[in-house]
């Protein structure tokens, strides 16, 4: 048993937590090698671990080191009960990506309810770190609503059904949003972070009403979508020159946006104007070789569908 673990508990439950987020993304090697080295040096408190691996879940995903990941947090043997929620969404998490192929085909009922279970517990760590409870709201509101979302994928599912579920996901993308806005309110300094997955749920709000059939809202969400992952993507680039391959990457998020928001666009400048950047942004990947992402492949296939 680690002796040391519970005097950095308490002390983490009696002072102020600073976690720098978008610090987090541009430390991934630093934050793997900290979690291979955890059990034995622990370097932080568990509540600071818990912050560590929650913000980690996308930089696993950018990296494609999911497996990686995982392996690091099993591990991990929490004391506290916020780690312990940490480590579990983050292994929810990525049941549900593993078993969906990236939100592409639909969960078994079995994972569904099971994981639907998960994201609905009820919690409260605010007593040790409001920063963390607030966090875990944001990412349990929005798993739930790409579990929905990941429902309305089976063809064997009636219309109606269908739209029950889309109904619920967009419920909780709402809901997912006022936990963003909670966390800028009380937290500033994070606002520009929180643009990152505002537009996560933003362009998810778009894909719903675009199945629903509700054209102009899907419309009003993709554009929202797209002017939070610009936002995110030009302060990313300015801050951390030397870290190509992250501002890479989230500039075809952004670049994704902006094909799938083309056929709402209908004045023909801006359209054009818009074309041109898209177009410009993949011919300087042309030359580039090694493993693809597939929000590259998504960008790809966005563009090539809106010109066809």
């Amino acid at each position: 048993m680690r002796k040391t673990l519970p005097i950095f508990f308490f002390e983490a439950a009696s002072r102020q937590i600073e976690v720098g987020k978008i610090e987090v993304l541009s430390r991934w090697t630093e934050t793997k090698r900290e979690l291979s080295l955890y059990t034995s040096s622990p370097t932080y408190s568990e509540i600071e671990l818990a912050h560590y691996i929650l913000h980690s879940i996308e930089a696993c995903y950018y990296y494609m080191e999911e497996t990686e990941f995982l392996s690091l947090i099993d591990k991990i043997v929490p004391i506290s009960t916020a780690l312990e929620f940490a480590v579990q969404i983050v292994k929810s998490n990525a049941l549900l990506f593993g078993e969906s192929l990236g939100l592409t085909k639909e969960l078994s009922f079995d994972t569904f309810a099971e994981l639907k279970s998960v994201f609905e517990t009820k919690f409260d760590f605010s007593n040790q770190d409001i920063n963390l409870h607030m966090w875990f709201k944001y990412f349990c509101m929005d798993r739930l609503a790409l579990l929905f979302i990941t429902v309305t994928l089976n063809d064997d599912l009636e219309m109606e059904i269908k739209n029950q579920y889309l109904q619920k996901a967009i419920e909780c993308d709402g809901e997912a949003l006022q936990c963003l806005a909670d966390i800028v309110e009380k937290y500033p300094q994070e606002n520009i972070y929180a643009k990152l997955y505002e537009g996560y749920v933003q362009r998810d709000l778009f894909k719903s009403y675009k199945s629903l059939g509700d054209e102009e809202k899907a419309s009003q969400h993709i554009a929202v979508a797209s002017k939070a992952r610009e936002t995110f993507y030009l302060h990313f680039k300015q801050r951390f020159p030397n870290e190509g391959y992250l501002t890479k990457h989230f500039g075809e998020e952004y670049y994704l946006c902006c094909a799938e928001s083309l056929e709402y666009i209908k004045d023909p400048i801006e359209k054009k104007i818009t074309e041109n950047k898209i177009r410009s942004f993949l011919e300087k990947l042309e030359n580039e070789s090694g493993r693809q992402h597939i929000v590259l492949k998504q960008l790809q296939s966005a563009f090539g569908n809106s010109n066809s």
